[in-house]
């Protein structure tokens, strides 16, 4: 049995800490925040050009897996006919094999710029469709232009400094306090 005087101190965050680093989280890390979010801070071409951009990718994405489910049941249509598919040779078959493989990997309940779904198109699929290339590379610009503009404009640095400005008053609070505590014998 643990002494639990002998445990580690867990301390919990206070709601606002949980909230600040949720909201930094977001706004540096989250994919979804990258590319639609970010619209709202744009104004006329940005948002046209960002606009376009957006669609396409999705496009591309869109029309590109349909063409690679489209082939996976022509395929499994031609393995159903076990005489047509003794003829296919063997190396044929391996490779078909790879490329179903690859396909499994990406999650169709999932949107196309889910964080996984991107390193599946990237890594595994754009090898098989010309469409995927396209949305990978406008995917990408995207990315890069909405990057440049929060990097121009110190996007979401604003934010994140303005969300904290009072940290160093509550953090001075937060060590008058504890200085009481231990003169007072509370902690």
């Amino acid at each position: 049995m643990s002494n639990p005087m002998s445990e580690g101190i867990r301390i919990e965050s206070d709601r606002r800490t949980r909230i600040e680093a949720e909201v930094i989280r977001s706004g540096f890390l989250d994919q979804g925040f990258l590319n639609t979010m970010r619209f709202s801070e744009l104004n006329g071409p940005e948002e046209y050009d960002n606009t376009h951009l957006y669609i396409d990718w999705r496009a591309c994405f869109g029309f590109g897996l349909q063409q690679l489910s489209d082939w996976k049941e022509w395929v499994t249509r031609q393995k159903e006919d076990a005489e047509l598919w003794r003829e296919v040779p063997e190396p044929q078959k391996k490779s078909i094999q790879r490329t179903l493989l690859d396909l499994e990997a990406y999650d169709f309940n999932k949107p196309f710029d889910d964080k996984n779904n991107i390193k599946v198109i990237r890594d595994r699929l754009a090898k098989y469709n010309i469409n995927l290339v396209g949305g990978i590379l406008v995917y990408d610009g995207q990315t890069g232009i909405l990057n440049g503009r929060m990097a121009r404009d110190k996007g979401h640095k604003k934010d994140l400094l303005k969300v904290t400005e009072n940290r160093k008053e509550r953090d001075r609070e937060i060590e008058i306090g504890e200085e009481r505590k231990k003169r007072f014998g509370l902690f």
